[in-house]
């Protein structure tokens, strides 16, 4: 059976920084020289979200992706309602002349 490996308090404060500052648990895991599980579980027990969704876009990003699909959407309908406007008028000067 393996031995259980401790880590300073230093190191764990030092991953967390690094994740927190963007970095991936893979990417501290190489430059710390621990396993990737060890960042991960420090991640969580310091709270710290993970950078990606699943998708692969950091909350930033998806936060972002949120707000302009919902500005396309609003951006389609104004687009719709000046269609059936334009075509509304075009029929009645139609009519009047």
């Amino acid at each position: 059976m393996r031995k259980k490996r401790r880590y300073s308090r230093e190191l764990c404060d030092e991953a967390v920084r690094q994740l927190k500052a963007g970095a991936g648990p893979a990417e501290v895991a190489r430059d710390l020289g621990v396993p990737q599980s060890t960042v991960v579980y420090w991640r969580t027990r310091a709270g710290v979200a993970p950078i990606r969704d699943q998708n692969g876009l950091s909350a930033a990003e998806t936060l972002e992706l949120k707000q302009l699909r919902r500005e396309n959407a609003q951006l389609r309908e104004t687009q719709d309602f000046l269609k059936k406007a334009i075509a509304f008028f075009a029929r009645t000067s139609e009519t009047d002349t």
